[in-house]
């Protein structure tokens, strides 16, 4: 069964600081505010540079948290049900959030400074703790043979995206059949069917296929080196296409199998609604 996903940009920027504190102080923001968004819109932005002004709008606290701690949605395990972490993140209250990194700060602590914006204004509890718990391994289905919308390749769209923000007519690398490889917000839409289209290692494909299975998935091809792929699969219940486990078979010649083993997940104790500013 797919979780439902809904849209979220991230524009965040690597290296961002943390006020310099006591040794015992949790690194906080200079100043920060939390208000309720009531705008009705599904779309949530996310700015955290390196120096002045953070910027999150329309934030469910589920992906507040995500954020804060590096983990995904099927990491978070809620000791009670509480409506501020409410599953299905369209239906969930949303949260703009704006705060100053300290001018003094050393780089690399907006997750912590976020942590303690939580536990501050919305009396987070959180402990991280490991569970024996359903997976899917992403596998080969016959070893040394691959699907055919699957191939080894020398490019990487990762490497590629990464050079464009210096060389921005930088060409874009091509699939096999000549057509752009790298998903840029270009491919057409058709409701109910989700197309990826991508180069870099297998474990890129797990990472990418996570957000539409309803448990957590790892990477055990044994593949080396980069592959590109396409991947095309029903992503609504009417959907004419196959669903995403019978693709991953059809078209890359991979499978999703079971397995149960040892995983850490944020165990959320308590939280409550944010307190005003």
């Amino acid at each position: 069964m797919a979780l439902r996903f809904w849209s979220l940009t991230l524009l965040v920027v690597a290296g961002a600081a943390t006020h310099a504190q006591s040794p015992t102080a949790a690194p906080a923001f200079e100043v920060a505010s939390v208000r309720r968004n009531t705008s009705g819109s599904s779309r949530s932005t996310a700015r955290i540079p390196d120096s002045g002004q953070v910027s999150i709008i329309n934030a469910p606290l589920r992906m507040l948290i995500m954020q804060a701690y590096q983990v995904n949605n099927l990491s978070l395990v809620v000791a009670s049900n509480h409506p501020l972490l409410e599953r299905d993140l369209l239906a969930a209250p949303k949260f703009d959030v704006q705060a100053k990194l300290p001018d003094d700060a050393p780089p690399g602590s907006q997750r912590l400074m976020l942590q303690t914006l939580l536990t501050d204004r919305f009396k987070l509890r959180a402990r991280r703790e490991t569970r024996m718990t359903p997976m899917y391994a992403l596998t080969l289905m016959r070893k040394g043979r691959l699907g055919p919308d699957l191939s080894p390749t020398e490019q990487s769209c990762a490497a590629w995206r990464t050079a464009i923000r210096s060389s921005p007519t930088l060409p874009q690398p091509r699939h096999r059949n000549g057509t752009p490889l790298c998903y840029t917000g270009d491919l057409p839409r058709e409701p109910g069917v989700t197309v990826l289209r991508d180069a870099g290692p297998a474990a890129e494909i797990a990472r990418q296929i996570q957000g539409f299975v309803d448990r957590p998935l790892f990477d055990e091809t044994g593949l080396t080196g980069n592959v590109e792929w396409t991947l095309v699969f029903a992503n609504a219940p009417h959907a004419t296409h196959a669903s995403i486990l019978t693709a991953v078979e059809e078209q890359l010649g991979l499978k999703l199998e079971p397995r149960t083993a040892p995983y850490e997940v944020l165990v959320i104790d308590a939280v409550d609604w944010p307190t005003p500013d």
